[in-house]
């Protein structure tokens, strides 16, 4: 996610990220459409959301969890 602050709200990415490790639960697909500062077109919503909650787990895999283990 290296250009994230050009696509992102950094106040809703950091809440999806903060609710993502307190419920170990992926996060749901209309919360990471909302931190999207530019929202896709609907018929791209779902493939959209798919691929940004698979980049939020990476990212919690590897720089959240991967640091304290």
């Amino acid at each position: 996610m290296g250009q994230a602050h050009h696509y992102f709200i950094a106040e809703k990415f950091e809440s999806v990220i903060g609710d993502f490790l307190f419920t170990n639960r992926q996060p749901m697909r209309e919360d990471v459409i909302n931190m999207m500062k530019t929202r896709p077109k609907l018929k791209e919503r779902a493939t959209t959301a798919e691929r940004l909650i698979q980049k939020v787990t990476h990212y919690v895999d590897t720089f959240v969890s991967g640091m304290g283990g």
